[in-house]
């Protein structure tokens, strides 16, 4: 049985052959057994869309899945995990072959379905802790400081032993030391003159007119910060609405645009071969007096 899974799955060419290999697939299909789950449905291969009749539908919303219980719920979860499986079995096999998977959006509907689950179980679970304990079913959380001075929350861990006795709990650190206010120091200052330059740069968006946009020179050739790009978008965008009103939409191809190149630089080769050979077959009256009086002398 592992046989014959390793065998289907790594002939590249079995998935797609004509109809006539169809039989032998489906013989070697209906041997996997277990591995079957796997693969998809033989009539579903070497086909570029799946056919309506056999089209799965749209996703599990969260509305449908507060109606189910928690076994049924566990059900339908391994039921989408195995079709997870398949398809991504399924998906790489037709990489493999260098074919389109068919349907790719089936992959975007598990994972919805999936994620709709997580949320329906996550709000059970939150439900029952806050009504028997009086808090969220959601990992606690504590503020800790780092090495370098910055205080963040952290979702807490269990550990084997207490902190008691390996001397290792992260807390928030009232007062740093000189390594870390150095680094909390010149960070603020990073971050001050950040702000200055991005409010700079918003107060010249601001006084930027259509003139300066239209009659702008150059581009930046180094861009310290992202507002500097996002500033050139709508440079870009006015730039290239004025070309598509002013001309009418050509659509030239890189075929044509190599073609063109192409022509210019045999005309330009023909045109050199041209005065190579015109000056050897008629050479200037300059050469012709030289050689004159060289046969004279």
């Amino acid at each position: 049985m592992f046989k014959n899974c390793v065998k289907l799955l790594n002939s590249r060419v079995k998935l797609f052959n004509p109809i006539i290999v169809r039989s032998k697939n489906t013989e070697t299909y209906n041997n996997l057994g277990l591995f079957r789950e796997f693969f998809d449905e033989p009539k579903n291969w070497n086909v570029m869309e799946i056919s309506r009749t056999r089209r799965p539908g749209r996703e599990w919303t969260v509305d449908e899945l507060r109606l189910k219980s928690n076994s049924d719920l566990h059900k339908l979860w391994y039921v989408l995990l195995k079709e997870r499986n398949m398809l991504l079995t399924m998906k790489h096999a037709h990489i493999l072959n260098g074919k389109g998977f068919p349907n790719d959006e089936r992959t975007d509907r598990v994972k919805m379905s999936m994620e709709n689950i997580e949320t329906v179980i996550s709000e059970r679970n939150s439900a029952f802790y806050e009504l028997e304990t009086g808090l969220p079913a959601t990992p606690k959380k504590r503020r800790v400081t780092s090495f370098l001075g910055f205080t963040y929350e952290k979702q807490v861990e269990e550990h084997v032993l207490p902190h008691e006795i390996t001397k290792e709990k992260e807390y928030e650190i009232p007062y740093l030391d000189e390594d870390a206010y150095m680094m909390q120091k010149l960070w603020k200052e990073k971050k001050y003159w950040q702000d200055i330059e991005l409010g700079n740069m918003k107060l010249l968006e601001e006084q930027r007119n259509n003139n300066q946009v239209k009659h702008r020179r150059s581009l930046r050739r180094v861009y310290n910060d992202i507002s500097q790009v996002k500033g050139l978008r709508e440079a870009f965008t006015q730039k290239h609405n004025r070309f598509i009103k002013g001309h009418q939409k050509k659509e030239i191809s890189i075929f044509i645009v190599f073609k063109k190149r192409l022509l210019i630089t045999i005309i330009s080769a023909l045109v050199r071969c041209l005065d190579i050979v015109k000056k050897r077959l008629f050479p200037p009256r300059y050469l012709l007096e030289n050689i004159q009086l060289q046969q004279e002398e």
